[in-house]
């Protein structure tokens, strides 16, 4: 079940979601989204949630988007009772997909990649049902609190750009997988996209 992705795109407008569905696993390749490494929730009870990223922000020490009160998504009570018949992973899975949409409406054209972090934090569910996995940060998050970059391969840019504009293109990027990166492999994407690391 899909709802119509206006209520995302004015939500990204204005400071979305891809609806919350029912959505089956991918299967396990190295390099790709691991169900095994995603436990919902995350050292010291915070929730394991996911940050939608711009590739420039890879290069700076403390993005705009670690801010408390940034756009996060996670497996919330909303987002629970979404999808009744998924468990835990498929829910962090369905959460991942959408902070992937936020990101693609951030892509610009010298980056048209997806970025997005899976962190542990405290936060906030948003009460909006059209969103489901949409929270808050409650407080500023930091790179150690990364556990994992997700990032699109280079053949996704047109697919990017193209949901930038059009939701039906963005109900397409499900069929690019983000690819997995360990936070230590930071400084190799920062040097693969010539970003050089901003401190502030």
């Amino acid at each position: 079940m899909v709802m119509g992705r206006s209520a995302y795109r004015s939500h990204h407008d204005s400071t979305s979601d891809r609806y919350a569905r029912q959505l089956p696993m991918p299967p396990v390749i190295p390099g790709h989204w691991q169900p095994a490494r995603f436990a919902v929730m995350g050292d010291n009870g915070a929730m394991r949630c996911f940050l939608p990223l711009r590739v420039v922000d890879l290069g700076d020490d403390a993005p705009a988007a670690f801010c408390a009160g940034s756009p996060a998504f996670g497996d919330t009570p909303d987002l629970a009772a979404a999808l009744p018949e998924c468990d835990g992973e498929e829910r962090a899975y369905s959460a991942l997909l959408s902070a992937g949409d936020y990101a693609a409406l951030a892509a610009s054209a010298a980056y048209p990649r997806r970025v997005v972090l899976a962190v542990d934090a405290p936060v906030t569910a948003e009460d909006d049902p059209a969103l489901p996995a949409l929270c808050r940060l409650d407080t500023a998050v930091k790179w150690s609190d990364v556990a994992a970059i997700f990032l699109d391969e280079a053949a996704a840019g047109p697919a990017v750009m193209a949901a930038r504009t059009s939701d039906s293109a963005l109900a397409q990027l499900e069929a690019w997988d983000l690819l997995w990166y360990h936070p230590d492999e930071r400084a190799l994407l920062i040097a693969e996209f010539n970003l050089g690391e901003r401190r502030s």
